[in-house]
């Protein structure tokens, strides 16, 4: 009987052995998976980075999708470098090619992957909301060089191409939080000549996300349009900004629809 209790004591022993040793090699192992992802991370983001600094944009966007591929969807990382990268670009048209600008950056930010979707489900939302919060930031980037090189086509341009976010109310209704682009309305009407506060009334905060039908409906069949808030009785110049801007659409339009096919 003693024999058998001592066997069993041993047992017991090698089992806790094994189980603890199992515990302290994952605990490590996993430990290192990390330490080598972010490590991979650093490398590509330099990478990135390296390739952006010299104007190789087609191997920068070509690394930063690979990024986003290892480490999946929605991560900070990525859209840290995603930013870095759309700066040193969106910064390098309007310096050195301002008079396509107005064509180019609005076709660049349409590359930005889409993240989730406008939903009442959070895990949709969420990621979402990322992007388009990483998509403002490019818009607002450019809009404050529009600013400084007093590009009023291009400034209006941005305006038209904030996002809004979107979240579910008590009700679990979905609603739309457009204060990033009320933000960059009050920045541009303190440069420009902008009706900030005619463009707020009628973008008032916070809305319910409507179909396109009922948006039709309810605006009796009108698009908006951002140009109808700029005040045109102190600028002379303006009619024609109206129509090169309606040119510019029309090509922008053309773009997008043939890279889609």
């Amino acid at each position: 009987m003693k024999n058998i209790i001592v066997t069993l004591l041993k047992a017991v022993f090698i089992i806790a052995i094994i189980i603890i040793g199992y515990y302290i090699y994952d605990d490590y192992s996993t430990g290192k998976k990390e330490e080598e992802k972010k490590q991979k991370i650093a490398d590509y983001s330099e990478e990135i980075i390296s390739h952006s600094q010299k104007g190789n944009y087609v191997g920068a966007h070509n690394m930063l999708n690979e990024l986003r591929v290892f480490i999946g969807e929605s991560n900070e990382d990525y859209y840290n470098a995603l930013e870095g990268l759309y700066r040193d670009e969106i910064k390098d048209i309007v310096n050195n090619q301002p008079e396509s600008a107005i064509k180019k950056i609005p076709l660049l930010l349409s590359e930005i992957p889409v993240e989730g979707k406008e939903s009442k489900y959070y895990s949709e939302y969420e990621p979402y909301n990322k992007y388009v919060e990483a998509y403002n930031k490019m818009c607002r980037y450019t809009l404050e060089l529009a600013v400084n090189t007093d590009d009023i086509n291009l400034a209006k341009k941005m305006l038209e191409s904030f996002k809004c976010t979107v979240k579910t109310d008590d009700n679990n209704e979905l609603q739309r939080d457009c204060s990033e682009k009320e933000s960059a309305v009050d920045y541009c009407a303190a440069h420009f000549n902008i009706n900030a506060a005619q463009y707020k009334k009628q973008q008032s905060q916070p809305k319910k996300v409507s179909t396109p039908k009922e948006s039709s409906a309810k605006s009796g069949g009108k698009t908006y349009n951002p140009d109808q808030y700029v005040n045109k009785s102190s600028n002379s110049n303006n009619s024609d900004i109206e129509k090169e801007m309606m040119e510019y659409n029309k090509i922008i339009a053309r773009e997008m629809a043939k890279s889609k096919k």
